[in-house]
């Protein structure tokens, strides 16, 4: 795993992107998969193959756990997808992450379903509650590659971690590296952007 520590240089990109990360947590950058994660101890890593709701491939975890709580990074390549980039589709892969995480057709219903941007990627963030567990989540599909983050605890634990799960959600981020120099970019490069073909019925 290539792996990085990049505060410095992301404080140079943008100082508001990181200011204010809490005591202990630290921000790593993955070249290789454009993708920068902020999580509050070492995440441990895992590679396997999956077969997902969008085809199988292989996926990488990170993950961190601390007692009642659960914070992962998964991003799955799919080198068979076929997919055509509209709003229609991408909400239908959408809501198809979310029955998976789920697990049953009424986990993600009547749950917030945030429309987030990224750089120009087009994503979605959301969470539902299921038994005595709170799952929050933010995902994006660009390309063959399907990008998630999750968190997971206890629901007890939902007033303790709010603070937790907003940094670990909203420091999900896409950045690359410019013609191999020590400074990095926020978004993905255009090789692997959504290059998405607007559908202007669609909201």
């Amino acid at each position: 795993m290539h792996r990085l520590v990049i505060s410095l240089t992301l404080i140079f990109l943008s100082a508001a992107a990181v200011s204010g990360q809490p005591s202990g947590w630290k921000s790593y950058f993955w070249e290789e998969i454009s993708l920068v994660a902020s999580f509050p101890g070492e995440p441990e890593k895992i590679e396997e193959s999956v077969n997902s709701f969008l085809g199988t491939g292989t996926i990488r975890r990170w993950t961190y756990a601390e007692p009642g709580v659960k914070y992962e990074v998964s991003v799955i390549d799919l080198p068979d997808l076929v997919f055509e980039f509209n709003n229609k589709n991408l909400n239908a892969a959408y809501d198809a992450a979310c029955l998976e995480l789920g697990g049953s057709t009424t986990a993600c219903t009547g749950t917030p379903k945030i429309n987030v941007d990224s750089f120009g990627e087009d994503g979605r963030q959301s969470g539902f509650k299921k038994g005595p567990v709170t799952v929050g989540f933010i995902v994006f599909l660009a390309q063959k590659r399907f990008y998630m983050a999750t968190v997971t605890n206890d629901s007890i634990l939902d007033g303790k971690i709010h603070r937790s799960r907003k940094e670990f959600l909203d420091r999900f981020l896409f950045a690359h590296r410019v013609d191999n120099e020590k400074t990095l970019k926020w978004g993905l490069p255009a090789n692997e952007s959504q290059k998405r073909t607007v559908v202007s019925s669609e909201p």
